[in-house]
């Protein structure tokens, strides 16, 4: 991703943090904020400024960062257990594949009165991001011909220039239809598994509540189309019309709720 794209995303990412953390409780200040799957670390340094102690964590940290982010495995956070008031996620839940034992770890590390606040993709996302496909084919084929990944099939609105193989029937399957985003089903099944009501039932059945879960009112696709061509305004009016790109939940463990 170069460094304008790279900038715009993030400038998405902390208005979706702002609108995020409206969910949490008044007065809540937790001791120690973790972030998970921080990137370059704009949003831990956000979430530095208004909560004091943070750990901010990925399983593939950039060379130039923001703020200190540390190495893990994806598995198991280096953190002493009931160490974290509260844990913040953005576009991460979706891609884990091991889904209630990552919330087994998560409710480890969570102390007594904390919580999580998660944002992730809406099934509006979905839905144009599977229409956006076809617009952004000549970039995607471009990409594909390098040998690298052209925005879309991680990120929203992002670019990672993962090395891709490359043949016949993968250039196919490109030019037919965009890939599933999360870590399960199919692209078609993607507009229930990133659906409200879906959520609620996965996380229930890894042990947690959804105690309160906002729309966060930002369209964009997982193709950066546009990219800072549209204003955050312009993208929230759009969101009045065509839906909000990404949804806040806001869970606890089942035990702690009730």
């Amino acid at each position: 991703m170069n460094e304008a794209a790279s900038a715009y995303l993030g400038a998405l990412r902390l208005a979706e943090l702002s609108g995020a953390l409206a969910l949490l409780p008044d007065g809540f200040a937790p001791a120690l904020t973790v972030e998970i799957g921080a990137a370059e670390g704009r949003v831990a340094a956000a979430l530095a400024a208004r909560f004091g102690a943070v750990r901010a964590f990925d399983v593939a940290v950039p060379h130039a960062t923001v703020f200190p982010v540390e190495r893990y495995d994806g598995a198991r956070l280096p953190l002493p257990d009931a160490s974290a008031g509260l844990i913040y996620s953005s576009h991460v839940m979706e891609h884990i594949a091991a889904f209630p034992a990552y919330q087994a770890e998560l409710a480890r590390v969570l102390r007594p009165g904390g919580v999580a606040i998660h944002v992730m993709p809406s099934a509006s996302w979905r839905f144009w991001t599977m229409l956006a496909h076809y617009p952004a084919l000549p970039r995607l084929a471009g990409g594909f011909l390098r040998g690298r990944r052209a925005p879309g099939a991680l990120a929203p609105d992002s670019e990672t220039d993962a090395p891709r193989r490359r043949g016949p029937g993968r250039l196919l399957r490109l030019a037919l239809a965009t890939e599933r985003h999360g870590e399960d089903g199919t692209m078609l099944s993607e507009h229930w598994r990133f659906s409200l009501r879906h959520w609620r039932a996965r996380f229930g059945a890894a042990g947690w509540t959804v105690e309160a879960a906002r729309p966060l009112g930002l369209f964009y696709t997982g193709y950066l189309l546009r990219g800072g061509g549209l204003s955050l305004a312009t993208r929230q009016r759009l969101a009045r019309l065509l839906g909000s790109s990404s949804i806040a939940y806001r869970v606890r463990p089942a035990a702690a709720a009730s």
